[in-house]
């Protein structure tokens, strides 16, 4: 499941890179004015916050350098949704709880594409990733210690899917090639074969 954690590296950066420093960036930029250029149909800014009847930012719309932004705040001032998109055509989607802690997070570059969804400690618990080229996927279900326990995967050599015990550790897995050879395996906690059909290994995606 190589390809599967490229990808979600990928996807992951760019979402949270715009999580993470997107609001303040936005409102401490000094170009927050309006543009003297203004009509009743169209409004040019390089940032636009929108205040509750207290004058407390809960939305912001900007366009900085590191690429143009979108951050929705609820009522107690902490972000619950971030959308960026970068110069190079990345974009990112962070959805929040109520604590401030990423929930899902949807995010995209020229490596792959990934959604992650998160437990209330921030820990991934499902995870899905798509190369470029859509030639290499996967889809992933980890344990509360973040640790892959469900893992299957689609690339070149073929398909396959993977069980692991808590620690991560792979203990049961079944594979296919493009051609429709496979084999089962199983695992003890050294990761050494107790019994694999047939014999020969057959390398999983």
């Amino acid at each position: 499941m190589s390809g599967l954690a490229k990808v979600a590296a990928a996807a992951g950066i760019v979402a949270g890179a715009f999580a993470g420093g997107l609001a303040a960036q936005l409102l401490v930029s000094p170009r927050g004015a309006l543009a003297a250029e203004a009509t009743t149909q169209t409004v040019r800014a390089n940032q636009i916050v929108l205040v509750d009847a207290e004058g407390r930012p809960q939305a912001m719309l900007g366009v900085m350098p590191q690429g143009a932004g979108l951050v929705i705040r609820g009522p107690d001032g902490k972000d619950r949704a971030v959308l960026g998109i970068s110069p190079k055509g990345g974009a990112g989607l962070s959805l929040k709880d109520k604590d401030g802690k990423d929930r899902v997070t949807l995010g995209f570059d020229v490596e792959g594409s990934g959604l992650f969804l998160m437990d209330a400690n921030g820990v991934s618990r499902v995870d899905v990733g798509l190369a470029p080229d859509s030639e290499e996927g996967g889809f992933a279900l980890n344990g509360a210690n973040g640790k892959s326990r469900v893992s299957l995967g689609m690339g070149a050599k073929g398909v396959g899917l993977t069980l692991s015990d808590n620690d991560g550790k792979e203990r049961f897995g079944v594979g296919m090639a493009p051609t429709g050879g496979g084999a089962f395996y199983a695992k003890d906690q050294f990761g050494n074969d107790i019994w694999r059909e047939p014999s020969a290994p057959v390398p999983l995606p």
